[in-house]
């Protein structure tokens, strides 16, 4: 018999009163929905390749893939990639050598801890101890502050989790999901898990071939992007959404380009789906470019005139 390894995801185990306090994806929601992938594809806005057992097991899927989703969503929407500590949240969210939840890594990013960037608390570690030792105060602090910044929501997926629930979900972020890592392989697909197979690890959903087959973005060396079956078992399901609240649209006087200003940084902004994914979500949503006055701003909370 195989023998079956646990890669760190870690059921839900908070009692059912205290489930019905969140929030699904399409019922009880605290995220507008905007569109940002209507074919669903996310593979051309991944991130840089992080390994969760390069040296060892971490048991911190379930952090890489959150992170990913993140990292993901921010390069959609801000046509700026990030790099965040996997490291730095697998530690602050409680992970053991049992692995992780979904919830409490949710509850980290979102509220809880923040993040912080990679080169804060690099992910370098070669051993269990070393990789989840005490992060100095300074370095939590930082994970803090981005609160400020940033506002991550998540919200489950309502089982059944058919083609149509997926690839409708897909149209808005990417998905993290748990499956049980991996079935067999036949012509570059791994199929459909045995009965008794649970879920053991979590990892990205990122697209779809209709009919045939799921992409998944991994993070075990070598094995980064897998084709799951249609019919492939999936055990929990969760989509994440990331706004950074300092950013301005702004149009120039006298021209008819539009802006994201951030960081002191300028990027120019094409179409009117990225633009409304920037100022969406509870914010006010435009409809057309020239809703903002020449000199004027978008702001987060209003439209104001120079």
């Amino acid at each position: 018999m195989e023998q079956i390894i646990n890669h760190g995801l870690r059921p839900d185990t908070r009692t059912p009163e205290e489930k019905m306090k969140d929030f699904e994806f399409g019922g009880t929601t605290k995220v507008i929905p905007i569109i940002l992938q209507t074919d669903g594809q996310w593979t051309n806005f991944l991130p840089a390749y992080e390994y969760q057992n390069t040296n060892f097991e971490t048991l911190a899927c379930v952090t890489f893939s959150a992170i990913n989703c993140l990292e993901i969503l921010h390069k959609r929407k801000y046509c700026n990639e990030q790099n965040w500590s996997d490291r730095f949240t697998a530690k602050m969210s409680g992970t053991n050598h049992n692995g992780n939840s979904l919830y409490n890594v949710g509850e980290s990013l979102r509220k809880l801890h923040g993040e912080v960037k990679q080169f804060l608390w690099k992910n370098n570690a070669l051993t269990w101890d070393e990789f989840y030792k005490d992060i100095p105060q300074d370095i939590q602090d930082a994970g803090l502050s981005t609160l400020n910044t940033y506002k991550i929501q998540y919200e489950w997926l309502r089982e059944p989790f058919t083609s149509n629930v997926l690839k409708n979900a897909l149209m808005y972020s990417p998905i993290q999901i748990g499956i049980y890592a991996y079935g067999k392989l036949v012509n570059g697909i791994y199929q459909k898990p045995e009965v008794g197979q649970a879920p053991n690890h979590a990892v990205t959903l990122i697209g779809y071939k209709e009919g045939e087959y799921w992409l998944i973005f991994d993070h075990y060396l070598g094995n980064e992007i897998r084709k799951l079956a249609w019919d492939y078992t999936i055990g929990f399901a969760m989509k994440y959404d990331i706004t950074n609240k300092d950013m301005i649209l702004r149009k120039e006087i006298n021209k008819p380009a539009i802006y994201l200003m951030a960081g002191g940084k300028k990027i120019k902004l094409l179409d009117m789906e990225t633009l409304n994914a920037i100022a969406g979500n509870e914010y006010e949503e435009v409809t057309s470019l020239a809703e903002i006055p020449d000199g004027g701003t978008l702001g987060w909370y209003e439209r104001m005139t120079d």
